[in-house]
């Protein structure tokens, strides 16, 4: 990891890299290329945690192209331990992919308008997406006063 080197780095067309973190920042090799940082932030929905849906929620964007990156190879254990409802963008055909039934891997994909709602129904909320200082998904999953696990389940 700390030998990766960022795939724009040195592109000529790339004046600056621009990060979201200073984490990512400080982790990829940017070669000679100027570098900033544009720190992302949220706004606090309040606390809507209800757990009323006996499932668990994870937000992840293209799960099944993106793999390993997106912790997606951890799913199957998670849907073991707790079925899953799966939020993001291209996530069809995420149950079959990692070979599990659809009833213990839905996937939702939900207008950002309505996304905190529905996260916050459900019973827990898991982070498992590798290779990121802090997920935006979780702090918004911290917000909303969810109960989180950002490890995977012990077996």
């Amino acid at each position: 990891m700390p030998d990766t080197r960022h795939p724009a780095a040195g592109l000529p067309d790339v004046r600056v890299l621009v990060h979201v973190t200073h984490f990512n920042r400080l982790m990829w090799d940017a070669g000679p290329t100027e570098t900033a940082v544009v720190e992302h932030g949220i706004v606090d929905p309040g606390h809507r945690w209800t757990g009323e849906l006996d499932r668990a929620a994870v937000v992840v964007n293209e799960p099944v192209r993106r793999g390993r990156t997106t912790g997606t190879d951890l799913l199957p254990e998670f849907a073991r331990a707790a079925p899953l409802d799966v939020f993001g963008m291209r996530t069809d055909g995420l149950a079959e992919h990692i070979g599990v039934p659809a009833d213990r891997c839905r996937t939702r994909d939900v207008p950002q308008s309505e996304l905190h709602t529905e996260l916050a129904r459900r019973r827990v909320y898991v982070h498992p997406v590798r290779w990121t200082s802090l997920g935006l998904s979780l702090l918004e999953a911290m917000h909303l006063g969810m109960p989180s696990s950002r490890s995977p389940p012990r077996r």
